[in-house]
């Protein structure tokens, strides 16, 4: 390892990431997460996350047009 990627990893291995990692503890849940939950929670983050892709190409003609009427003016 050359000495410039050995200082890097003494910075990453003495940084506050590592530190915050000693406090993350994993245990089994308490309750088990029903089928009902899972399918709302993954709905909400696939809407939270393609949604706004899908509303700008529902809209990407309005776009369109508002750009040529610009260039012209």
């Amino acid at each position: 390892m050359g000495p410039i990627m050995h200082r890097g990893s003494r910075l990453l291995r003495f940084g506050s990431a590592h530190q915050s990692r000693r406090c993350i503890h994993s245990s089994p849940p308490k309750e088990k997460v029903g089928l009902v939950e899972t399918i709302i929670g993954f709905s909400a983050f696939s809407l939270a996350v393609l949604g706004p892709a899908g509303w700008f190409l529902c809209h990407l003609s309005s776009y369109k047009k508002k750009q040529k009427t610009s260039l012209q003016d």
